[in-house]
């Protein structure tokens, strides 16, 4: 019974495509983390990223191989960091990593190795290899002057709009 209620929570906490934290588990967290920041002045790190161009991907070489892209990069980019932070889906091809204890400069690093990880990734259809790329936005606690996940979402997000809007496969800071 016991093993059965602990399958049945992390179903509930986990997106099925991928098998990371699903938006819910992930805001959760992060709530608690930034809770957590603002008593002990501890920094928390956002970093939002998504896939360029995989509705063209998608379109091109249908849904079921942009799935298969989806979880490689989620693997890929959860597989990086430390086994302390969370990954979550957040969107269609959307994440988010939540890093604490972490500057914005050692976060910053982490997100450029996610971007090259992707970047060499072997992806291949019929033969062909197809690039891979990512934008990326990160933003920071401020040593817990950010208690609220939506905010801090927010800030990174604008940050990764901007690495979109300044031609992809980049990593901005809020």
């Amino acid at each position: 019974m016991n093993l059965k209620l602990q399958e049945l929570e992390r179903q509930a906490n986990t997106d099925y495509l991928t098998e990371v934290s699903n938006r819910k588990a992930l805001e959760e967290t992060a709530n608690e983390w930034l809770d957590q920041a603002a008593l002990s002045e501890e920094n928390v790190v956002c970093i939002a990223f998504d896939i360029d161009n995989l509705k063209t991907l998608n379109d091109t070489y249908g849904h079921p191989f942009g799935d298969q892209v989806i979880r490689r990069v989620a693997h890929e980019c959860s597989g990086l960091l430390r086994r302390s932070d969370k990954t979550g889906r957040v969107g269609g091809d959307e994440f988010v990593s939540i890093l604490r204890g972490i500057s914005i400069e050692d976060a910053s690093k982490k997100a450029q190795q996610m971007l090259e990880a992707v970047t060499n990734l072997s992806i291949e259809r019929s033969g062909d290899p197809i690039p891979l790329t990512l934008s990326i936005g990160i933003a920071e606690s401020s040593c817990g002057k950010i208690t609220e996940y939506g905010k801090l979402y927010h800030k990174a997000d604008i940050a990764l709009y901007r690495a979109k809007n300044s031609g992809k496969n980049q990593v901005c800071i809020y």
